[in-house]
């Protein structure tokens, strides 16, 4: 595939960012709604006492797909970054001299994102926190969230320090520094250090999260569409190797 197709899948105009942006946040805010309406009005119409659908802690609820979409897209995107380097066919670990981000990072960023939202989904997190929790004998701290909070800690430091490192002082590093804070607060909040009140709890981490995904997206298609750009660049000045012409 061609570096103008792959280009072609990115929104050009960043009026196009904002509307899909503001379409991500107002899906958020209708899951916060719903999730306070289940545990008000809508709890008294169930035998369970729950709306699992509209639960935003439980599985399969539908933030957790939101939540899962969003983390493939990101996958997506860095894939299709990854590609597009890969066809101009720079050099596979050190593009630095054309000014392109390398490529080897870039595809761990995407297998990263894959893996998240693979989590995110079925929630592998929990199952890997009980099995070192029965392999250890302790959970460390509260539930034993930090069985993965940790791994993650580390590897999302790496992916996004590499990101970062690559946008600069753009449009997309704010919102993937942006991203890092709301997944913080929710790292944070999931270990109990900010408020008492489970339901408001879960409503602050599960809605910091969602919006810390949807930076991230927001983030990936911005840088993924100034690179193309560059490339498409560098490539339309390049000499023709049969001619030396332009």
């Amino acid at each position: 595939m061609r570096t103008e197709c792959l280009a072609a899948l990115l929104p050009c105009r960043r009026r196009t960012y904002v509307v899909l942006a503001a379409v991500g946040v107002a899906a958020i805010l209708m899951f916060d709604v719903l999730y306070v309406l289940n545990f008000t009005y809508l709890s008294q119409l169930t035998t369970n006492q729950s709306v699992e659908a509209f639960d935003l802690d439980a599985e399969g609820s539908l933030g957790t797909w939101f939540n899962t979409v969003l983390l493939f897209l990101c996958g997506q995107v860095t894939l299709l970054l990854w590609r597009s380097l890969r066809t101009a066919g720079n050099s596979p670990t050190t593009p630095c001299q054309t000014g392109m981000p390398p490529q080897t990072p870039l595809l761990l960023s995407a297998i990263v994102w894959f893996v998240m939202s693979a989590d995110e989904g079925g929630s592998l997190h929990e199952g890997f926190k009980e099995m070192l929790v029965l392999v250890c004998g302790t959970r460390l701290y509260g539930d034993g969230s930090l069985y993965w909070i940790v791994p993650y800690f580390v590897v999302l430091a790496a992916a996004g320090t590499f990101l970062l490192s690559q946008m600069g002082r753009t449009a997309a590093g704010a919102l993937l520094i942006t991203a890092g804070i709301l997944w913080g607060v929710a790292v944070l909040n999931q270990l109990e250090l900010f408020l008492s009140n489970p339901r408001i709890s879960i409503l602050l981490e599960e809605t910091c999260e969602m919006l810390g995904t949807l930076c991230l997206l927001g983030s990936l298609c911005l840088f993924a569409r100034q690179t193309i750009e560059r490339l498409g660049r560098r490539i339309s000045v390049k000499p023709d190797a049969r001619t030396g012409k332009l």
